[in-house]
């Protein structure tokens, strides 16, 4: 028995056009399309780093020594004594405050000296919106007290009577409704040392 083929046209119809041959698609190159990703992202990451760049040496290099002037100014201003600071430094990346050598007075009488302070900041003050102090560390704070003559004469009292009248030329501030305090949390504080020196003039 023979066998019909069912492509063979009837008799009286055109014959079927033969059917053409299928082309492979082909693969998507994805080689290509990262080096094209790679090109898009070279300038927002470029930008990205420069501008990280500029943060970090903003912070750590320029912010130090642009505040360190105007904080001895403005506690010299508020104390009536001098304030001097050695040296101030910011660590952004590991979010640490240094400072070094901190002295309140004059070089010959001095009224306090501090040796250090070193601030440790918690990565969990940026989602909290408030100072989370993991460490705060108080190097060999030095404070001097002299008793004079007089029954109130003490070495700091200029001290005292000055801040008392700079706050009082303050002006005066609109009454407001008392808000909720400020949030601060302090985990752990350490001293190094320390000394007080007391001299009473009086029994001499």
């Amino acid at each position: 028995m023979s066998e019909v083929n069912s492509s063979t046209a009837r008799p009286g119809e055109p014959a079927p056009a033969p059917t053409p041959a299928q082309e492979p698609v082909p693969a998507p190159n994805r080689q290509a399309g990262g080096r094209r990703l790679l090109r898009a992202l070279r300038w927002p990451v470029g930008i990205a780093a420069v501008l990280f760049a500029a943060w970090v040496g903003v912070l750590g290099w320029w912010l130090p020594g642009w505040i360190k002037p105007r904080l001895e100014a403005e506690g010299a201003a508020w104390l009536g004594t001098p304030v001097v600071i050695e040296q101030l430094s910011l660590r952004p990346l590991a979010l640490e405050l240094e400072l070094t050598g901190l002295r309140i007075g004059t070089a010959e009488a001095p009224l306090f000296k501090l040796g250090g302070l070193h601030v440790d900041v918690a990565w969990s003050s940026l989602w909290r919106l408030a100072p989370v102090v993991s460490q705060l560390t108080v190097r060999q704070p030095q404070v001097w007290v002299t008793r004079g003559k007089t029954e109130e004469a003490y070495n700091f009292s200029p001290v005292l009577t000055h801040l008392r009248d700079r706050l009082a030329a303050q002006p005066a501030k609109p009454e407001t409704l008392a808000g909720p305090p400020p949030r601060f949390e302090l985990h752990s504080v350490k001293l190094d040392a320390g000394q007080v020196v007391f001299d009473d003039d009086r029994r001499n």
